[in-house]
């Protein structure tokens, strides 16, 4: 039971992140996938932010008798507080029931993997009650501040540079706080270091690499490529599955071994950035480019409206 319990809970890190929002933005709406990353950005921004700001241990750490679950700990080498995975599963199973507040059945799911991911994490044994309540009310105060801002973008679209700007501004702040703040560096039996504060940093630039790699393409792309998803359920399939042959070589292969010259800080940095660059402007203006040359036929539709 704890192997589903673990890997049910694990379904918001790495590539979902990516692949759900990627899927909406692309071949469904556009700007619902656009929603749920800003949601996933900023949210995982400010997680980062308080965790190397509090600097909190593992509850395993603190408490030998605590026993964490054998595959949910090589994920669990950072802080604890707050819950990472519990601040993605509120930033993209929220931002999918908001959209799809219409229906009850939708929201439902969507609120139990909120709180199954909670409870999982701390059945595992990798966070405490408190990391998963303040995940859960930072990431919703955060969703709600995403949920305002496009409201308003659907009568003011002209100011989503404001957007952009408070956004990089924000994100710089927090990195520049987090890469020159004071660690506390304290070593194992064996001499390595319990948590190093390297790492944690490196952390804060991948997600300010997913911020800016957001932020710069969405910008791009409403301003310039402006694209729709009114096409045919075939087109959008092709859509999707060419995206992913483009994405995941890059993201998974080619960024890493062409920036790792770079270092492990830039290198991720620039490897999040290019990714999200790429989903939200990149790969949209070629397959806009593309479908004008083959003159796909799209019908007018409003998908400025989420809310």
């Amino acid at each position: 039971m704890t192997y589903a319990i673990f890997y049910i809970s694990d379904l918001t890190s790495g590539a979902m992140g990516m692949v759900v929002p990627a899927l909406l933005y692309w071949c469904v709406n556009k700007n619902a996938g656009a929603y749920m990353m800003m949601s996933y950005a900023a949210a995982a921004n400010v997680n980062q932010t308080i965790k190397n700001t509090a600097c909190v241990y593992r509850p395993f750490i603190k408490d030998s008798r605590i026993i964490p679950f054998s595959k949910a700990v090589p994920g669990a080498t950072g802080y604890s507080f707050p819950s990472g995975h519990t601040t993605n599963a509120v930033s993209l199973y929220g931002s999918f029931a908001l959209w799809q507040r219409k229906r009850k059945w939708i929201i439902a799911i969507c609120v139990f993997m909120i709180l199954f991911t909670g409870f999982a994490r701390n059945w595992v044994g990798v966070h405490s009650l408190p990391d998963v309540l303040v995940a859960l009310l930072v990431s919703s105060l955060v969703l709600a501040g995403v949920s305002a801002i496009f409201r308003y973008l659907e009568t003011h679209p002209e100011k989503d540079y404001i957007v952009v700007i408070v956004g990089m501004v924000l994100t710089a702040a927090s990195l520049i706080f987090c890469s020159l703040k004071n660690y506390p560096v304290d070593y194992l039996p064996d001499g390595s270091i319990l948590v190093d504060p390297e790492k944690m940093k490196t952390d804060c630039f991948r997600m300010c690499g997913v911020a800016y790699g957001f932020l710069s393409g969405w910008l791009i792309e409403r301003r310039f490529i402006k694209f729709g998803t009114d096409i045919s359920f075939r087109n959008k399939v092709l859509r999707f599955l060419i995206g992913f042959a483009i994405v995941l070589p890059l993201y998974a292969v080619v960024f890493p071994f062409m920036l790792s010259p770079l270092g492990e800080h830039f290198g991720k940095m620039l490897k999040y950035f290019f990714t999200f660059l790429i989903i939200t402007a990149g790969y949209p203006a070629l397959f806009t480019a593309f479908e004008k040359h083959i003159k796909i036929r799209k019908n007018k539709k409003n998908e400025g409206e989420i809310f």
